[in-house]
C-alpha cells in the first residue's frame, strides 16, 4: 500500500537517495506484515481459508477485515464426500465479520468433528493500493521509520513506535469493518 518514493516523502528523505531503495522495499513489506498481524486487518485484497472442525450456530467467525466477500464454504458429508453449501443458505455480515444463516437455514451435517471438516474461502482487504486507508498506511511508515532510522532498536522509548502502537489502539476502537 506504499511505494518507496512516498515513504521518501514521509521520512523526508531525498527522492534521489537511492542507496537503500531495496531496503526500505524490504521494510515496507515486513511493517505491511506486522501491521495486520497487530491489527487482523489486510491492506490489499487476498484470499483466506478458514479451517473448522464443524460448524457453529448459527453463524461464524471471520478473522480478518474488511471482508469482502465470501467465495464458499465447503464440508465434508455423512458420505466421507466434499460438498459446497448452498449460498442461499447463508449471508455474510461485513459489519460483524461473520457468516451467518439465513432465516429458517440450519448448517449441513459433517461427517466427523476433524481439522478441515469445514473450510470457509473468503476475501478481505482492498482492490487497489490507493483505497487503503490513509490510518493504515500512516502506520506502516511509522514501523519503517522507526526500523530504518533506529535498526538497532536503541531507543527504547522510540517516538516512532510509540506513535504506531497509539494508532493500534485507535484502530481497536474502530467500529467501522
Amino acid at each position: 500500500p506504499l511505494s518507496v518514493p512516498d515513504l521518501k516523502q514521509r521520512l523526508n528523505l531525498p527522492l534521489s537517495y537511492v542507496n537503500h531503495d531495496s531496503k526500505l522495499l524490504e521494510l515496507i513489506t515486513a511493517a505491511t506484515e506486522q501491521f495486520e498481524s497487530d491489527t487482523d486487518r489486510v491492506c490489499i485484497e487476498q484470499t483466506f481459508a478458514l479451517s473448522l472442525h464443524r460448524f457453529q450456530q448459527p453463524y461464524v467467525d471471520l478473522y480478518k477485515r474488511p471482508i469482502t466477500a465470501v467465495e464458499s464454504i465447503t464440508y465434508i458429508d455423512g458420505d466421507g464426500v466434499q460438498q459446497t453449501v448452498d449460498p442461499a443458505v447463508y449471508k455474510l455480515s461485513k459489519a460483524r465479520r461473520q457468516v451467518q444463516l439465513n432465516g429458517g437455514q440450519q448448517w449441513p451435517s459433517t461427517y466427523f468433528s476433524g481439522p478441515d471438516s469445514v473450510v470457509i474461502t473468503f476475501t478481505a482487504g482492498v482492490p487497489e493500493p490507493k483505497q487503503v486507508s490513509r490510518l493504515y498506511v500512516q502506520a506502516i511508515s511509522l514501523l519503517v521509520g522507526a526500523w530504518f532510522l533506529d535498526p538497532a532498536d536503541e531507543m527504547q522509548r522510540d517516538p516512532w513506535k510509540t506513535a504506531y502502537h497509539r494508532l493500534l489502539v485507535k484502530l481497536q476502537q474502530e467500529k467501522q469493518v
